[in-house]
C-alpha cells in the first residue's frame, strides 16, 4: 500500500484505474502477444519441416539398408 500512495502522489494519480492507464501495460501486453503469435508460426513451421526432413531421412536410410543387400548379391554374381 506505502508503494501506491507514494506513487499516487509522484505521478499526480488519483485512482489505480488511472495508473493502469499510465504505466502502459496494455501497451506491454500487445507487445508480448504479438512476439508470442509471430514466434509461434515460425516455431510451428519449423517443426513441421523438421518432421518431414526426419521422415524423408528415413526413408533414405530404408532404401539404402534395402540396396545394400543388393549391390552385395550382384557383385558376388559378377564376381563368379
Amino acid at each position: 500500500m506505502f508503494h501506491y500512495k507514494r506513487y499516487c502522489e509522484t505521478f499526480e494519480i488519483s485512482s489505480q484505474s488511472e495508473l493502469y492507464e499510465r504505466s502502459l501495460v496494455e501497451s506491454l501486453n500487445e507487445a508480448v502477444r504479438d512476439v508470442i503469435e509471430r514466434d509461434k508460426v515460425e516455431i510451428l513451421l519449423r517443426k513441421l519441416v523438421n518432421m518431414i526432413q526426419a521422415a524423408g531421412n528415413k526413408l533414405l536410410s530404408d532404401i539404402q539398408n534395402a540396396l545394400t543387400p543388393a549391390e552385395s548379391q550382384g557383385e558376388g554374381l559378377r564376381n563368379a
